[in-house]
């Protein structure tokens, strides 16, 4: 008996040995049938604690990661932003700009994203003498029409320069550039105004007349790019035919070729063959012998110059 009572006390500890060894995890589990699913109690000791470490990780990891994904939303939405921002600054402008230069306004105009932002032009008018030598007057001499005749020419070198200050043509497929000369001899009836853009072409300068739009004292063209421009102001040939032995007013004159203004110089090729004077009735014109040659006025109107041709044919 004794010994079968010392076989039990030894399973006893043997058992409460492995019990010691295995500790099993205090869970409480729904009753079957709630809705839900289960869940896991606090630890209620250090073991249980060290358990649910793993546990713990996870939680910790999940936790990591949505904080993460906060951060990266965060950072593509600041990143879009910046993207529209940029995109609104490069965002194409209108270049609109104009300046004095000799007896010119010039005025230089470009649809959005022909020039780009910060753009600046800049106008010289060149002397004849430069004109000549660049071989402006030449191109635009052979580009010119017959028997016209030129009362004033102004030549002007136009440059546009990014806000480097790099010199730039226009963007043509962006829009259209337009150049308005205003000059108070655009709104003369007596002249012609035009507008010739020189191009370098196969080593020599070509003078291209422009089409144009008047309005008052300004004159507009379209260009595709910046060079010389030349702008004249022309009439057509005049010509009178006069007998001899005779006094003609002047007014007389510039009423038949189409001239009109206040006269205040006259000057003749040949004052033998006929003559120009100023008097009570204003000025006049006197034939002192036929003749058959081809002879010349000149008519200063509004301070332009004006070329008639004077026969007796």
């Amino acid at each position: 008996m004794k010994k079968k009572i010392e076989r039990i006390i030894a399973c006893i500890l043997v058992l409460s040995m492995v019990i010691g060894l295995f500790p099993v995890p205090m869970t409480s589990v729904r009753a079957e049938g709630e809705t839900g699913s289960a869940t896991a109690t606090d630890a209620t000791s250090e073991d249980e604690s060290q358990y649910y470490d793993s546990d713990d990780s996870i939680t910790n990891k999940v936790r990591d990661n949505m904080e993460a994904e906060e951060s990266t939303s965060e950072e593509a939405e600041v990143e879009t932003g910046l993207e529209e921002l940029t995109e609104e600054e490069t965002q194409d402008v209108a270049f609109s700009a104009e300046i004095e230069c000799d007896e010119f306004t010039i005025k230089v105009e470009a649809d959005p994203g022909v020039f780009p932002e910060g753009s600046t032009f800049k106008a010289t008018k060149i002397t004849d003498a430069v004109a000549e030598n660049e071989g402006v007057c030449d191109a635009v001499e052979e580009s010119r029409e017959d028997n016209i005749n030129v009362a004033k020419t102004a030549t002007f070198d136009i440059t546009v320069y990014d806000k480097d200050g790099n010199e730039i043509e226009p963007n043509n497929e962006k829009g259209e550039v337009r150049v308005t000369f205003t000059n108070p001899l655009v709104a003369d009836s007596n002249l012609d105004t035009n507008v010739y853009h020189i191009k370098e072409e196969n080593n020599e300068k070509v003078a291209k007349k422009l089409e144009k739009d008047e309005d008052g004292e300004a004159i507009e063209v379209t260009t595709d790019g910046f060079s010389y421009y030349t702008v004249e102001f022309t009439y057509g040939e005049k010509m009178y035919v006069m007998e001899g032995d005779t006094t003609i007013p002047l007014s007389d004159i510039l009423s038949y070729v189409g001239l009109t203004g206040e006269v205040t110089d006259v000057s003749v090729s040949n004052e033998e063959l006929f003559s120009a004077s100023n008097g009570e009735d204003g000025w006049v014109v006197t034939a002192h012998q036929a003749f058959s040659s081809y002879e010349w006025m000149k008519a200063t109107i509004d301070g332009i110059e004006y070329e008639i041709v004077v026969t007796d044919i």
